[in-house]
């Protein structure tokens, strides 16, 4: 169990990796220091990466394991820092003194690694006298998640038979648990509940980052302040809908148009 637990947890270190290096190769973070403040968002995008990568390489039947995943934390790692090395350096405006100490800062940001250790320990001594009972955990993403990892890819007939259901669902969850399962060397359906709980820290993180609050000027990210990604995400949102609405209005009425 505890072997099993720090597995997972070095996997998801790799995600992490691979997050913080993609924030750097893609531009979003243009300096070592926004990519420390963007660091929570990067889990996010290195479980999103991982997961959407493992499912599209299963298919053509390609395993994310042992080896496959710190290659890619460390390409996605020099690739970062080789966009940030290349960046011309800006000089900062004049900042008002820090009026906190850099021990109380130090706190302030050991603290949610503190809790977030807590709750780890918490989740772990419950899940080792707790056993797989939900249906869809067992029936539905530890059956497919354990066939990609006994198999390597989506194979027959868990992910093609009707007899098992949700055969609509995508791969990422699955595909993710096959990589905990590669790293911990056997199928363990209670220690790889813990992904879920990686996914709510994600979720957070990346929102947090995304809507704290940056100063005056605002946090850029690229050529956008941090609270405008959201704003313009929701404003996307929000017109598509519409447009689909619209579209499928148009067919349905042609539709009855030629029954008439």
């Amino acid at each position: 169990m505890i072997g099993h637990s720090i597995e997972l947890v070095v996997v998801n270190v790799l995600f992490w990796c691979v997050g913080l290096g993609l924030l750097g190769a893609l531009g979003i973070a243009r300096s070592v220091g926004e990519l420390r403040r963007l660091a929570p968002l990067g889990y996010a995008v290195g479980l999103a990466t991982c997961g959407i990568a493992a499912a599209d390489l299963a298919v053509v039947h390609v395993a994310v394991g042992r080896l496959t995943l710190p290659v890619l934390a460390l390409g996605a790692l020099v690739l970062g820092w080789r966009r940030i090395a290349t960046q011309p350096t800006t000089s900062r405006p004049a900042s008002e003194p820090r009026r906190t100490s850099r021990t109380i800062r130090t706190l302030l940001v050991a603290l949610p690694f503190v809790g977030i250790a807590v709750m780890f320990g918490f989740l772990l001594r419950l899940l080792a006298v707790k056993p797989l009972v939900e249906f869809d955990g067992w029936v539905i993403w530890a059956t497919r998640a354990r066939a990609l990892y006994e198999f390597g890819y989506p194979a027959s007939p868990v992910f093609t038979d009707p007899t098992y259901p949700a055969l609509q669902h995508p791969l990422l969850l699955p595909s993710l648990e096959a990589i905990d399962f590669r790293f911990m060397g056997a199928f363990d359906g209670t220690v790889v509940h813990l992904q879920l709980f990686g996914f709510a820290l994600a979720l957070v993180g990346a929102a947090w980052t995304l809507h704290r609050p940056c100063g005056a000027r605002g946090h850029v990210v690229g050529d956008r302040r941090c609270s405008d990604i959201p704003l313009s995400a929701a404003l996307e949102l929000r017109r598509r809908p519409a447009g689909l609405f619209r579209g499928a209005r148009r067919v349905r009425v042609g539709r009855l148009g030629s029954v008439g």
